[in-house]
Order: structure tokens, then C-alpha cells, then sequence
């Protein structure tokens, strides 16, 4: 079954704009890619699809010729957006108080 969830942002005016996602079998929110062939070249979609989807999904990457500059960028990149999401969260909340 699909899921059609929503995010809401702000832009760079502060105004709201809500992203809409279909989520195509949901009850994935962990893939497990260990021990493959995944180098530094696949860096630039990891980041993209970390950044395009809820924080509760995840890759396991162990075991991949992936350097750990990249991986340590793409988890510096992540842990902003669960920060402003977090924060987005707090404000969204005070707001509807």
C-alpha cells in the first residue's frame, strides 16, 4: 500500500509551502545495502534521497568503498535538516498555541 505524506517547509520569506511525497510501500524505512560495490560516485544520490525523506529512514552502507570525507559531509548535511526540521517542528507547534 502507498502513502501520500507531507512536509511543510518555509522559503527563504518565511512563507509556508508544503512538499508533497508519495511513499511507495512505506514500511521501508531502513535498506540495507552492505557489502556491495557502492563507492563515493553514489555520494551525491545517497544525500539526495537522505534529504528528501522522513528522518526515521536509513541506509546501512557498511562493508562499501565509500571514503569517509563523503560520508562524514552527507551526515553533516543530514543532522542540519533533522535540526531545522526539529526546530520547524517547535515553531510549527508554538504557532498553533
Amino acid at each position: 500500500m502507498d502513502s501520500i505524506e507531507s512536509e511543510i517547509v518555509r522559503d527563504v520569506d518565511g512563507s509556508e509551502i508544503t512538499n508533497w511525497y508519495l511513499l511507495r510501500c512505506p514500511q521501508f524505512k531502513h535498506l540495507n545495502f552492505c557489502l556491495n560495490s557502492i563507492d563515493d560516485e553514489i555520494g551525491a544520490k545517497l544525500e539526495d534521497v537522505l534529504m528528501r525523506t522522513p528522518d526515521d529512514f536509513g541506509f546501512t552502507l557498511s562493508g562499501n568503498p565509500i571514503s569517509n570525507p563523503l560520508i562524514m559531509s552527507i551526515h553533516r548535511k543530514v543532522s542540519v535538516l533533522h535540526k531545522q526540521r526539529c526546530l520547524d517542528a517547535r515553531n510549527s507547534d508554538a504557532s498553533n498555541s
